[in-house]
């Protein structure tokens, strides 16, 4: 049991200094986050000003929530998708931009949003 912390812990730290060697990774996470608070405004706003849970929950809410939830998971998992593309463009010797981080994830879209549906369930 041992060992396997002590190959995650190596693993931490070698992550933490490919992150180091290229700020411009340090982006992914950010734009994530502005990304999933946008998702959330989208849902939020028209959920509130429309009263849609103000007679208690139906089946609508339901899928509104699943909606949420995949929307929510989509943007997630691709731009996780992006930094991991462009972290192993980084540890294969070259320098990654963020657009190739947007196009590695880009070409899995099919994959990103099954991976979604299959988490937001």
């Amino acid at each position: 049991m041992f060992d396997k912390f002590s190959r995650s812990w190596e693993m931490v730290k070698a992550s933490a200094a490919v992150l180091r060697s290229d700020r411009e990774l340090m982006l992914f996470p950010v734009l994530s986050g502005l990304a999933t608070l946008l998702v959330m405004a989208t849902f939020a706003l028209p959920t509130l000003a429309l009263r849609l849970f103000a007679d208690g929950f139906s089946l609508g809410g339901a899928l509104l929530g699943f909606a949420f939830y995949f929307c929510t998971y989509s943007v997630m998992i691709f731009f996780n998708c992006a930094l991991v593309g462009a972290a192993m463009i980084r540890l294969e010797g070259g320098a990654p931009t963020l657009a190739d981080g947007f196009n590695a994830a880009k070409a899995r879209i099919p994959a990103i949003l099954v991976y979604a549906a299959i988490a937001a369930t």
